[in-house]
């Protein structure tokens, strides 16, 4: 978000955390960027549909998204729960799918089309070097393979979509 804000770029900072997406918006701001800000959690249909209604409502258009929300845990294979599977699915598969399909509906609708990117992870390439991350893995495989797929499907409308894959991050 800051290195687009630098580059000229109007941001939306997006956060299921309101406070965390505030501070980054006000450091862009600070930086003489233009940030502002939108709760988002990306489990929630109705609400990514709101709020990126409410982006193009303030902004005219979305060029480009970043799917960047996730979570991981690090629990053994044979003591994962339905519920810990569920949850690392939802929120790194799910929600990469909800808001690609959301946004794309929008950059398929305007000319220019627009760039999609999204937050995958080395895990998601070798899943072997990822002890105790079995659900993790599986998500971020997932998010490579969504990527390729709509790569395919959404080039002929001008929409670039691509997938980073970072190694381990230390975040909260």
């Amino acid at each position: 978000a800051e290195m687009l804000a630098a580059e000229g770029a109007t941001v939306a900072v997006t956060d299921l955390d309101e406070k965390l997406a505030q501070q980054t918006a006000e450091g862009i701001v600070q930086k003489g960027g233009k940030a502002e800000v939108w709760t988002l959690d990306v489990t929630n249909r109705a609400e990514i549909k709101t709020v990126t209604a409410g982006i193009i409502g303030r902004f005219g258009r979305i060029d480009i998204w970043v799917n960047n929300a996730g979570i991981s845990t690090m629990t053994p294979f044979l003591d994962l729960t339905e519920r810990e599977w569920d949850n690392m699915h939802t929120v790194n598969g799910s929600g990469v799918f909800f808001c690609s399909q959301e946004v794309a509906k929008h950059m398929v609708s305007r000319p220019g089309g627009g760039k999609i990117v999204n937050n995958a992870s080395m895990a998601g390439k070798r899943g072997g070097n990822a002890p105790y991350l079995a659900h993790y893995v599986y998500t971020k495989f997932g998010v490579i393979g969504l990527t390729q797929a709509m790569a395919k499907e959404l080039a002929p409308y001008g929409i670039n979509v691509n997938a980073v894959c970072p190694g381990y991050v230390a975040t909260p």
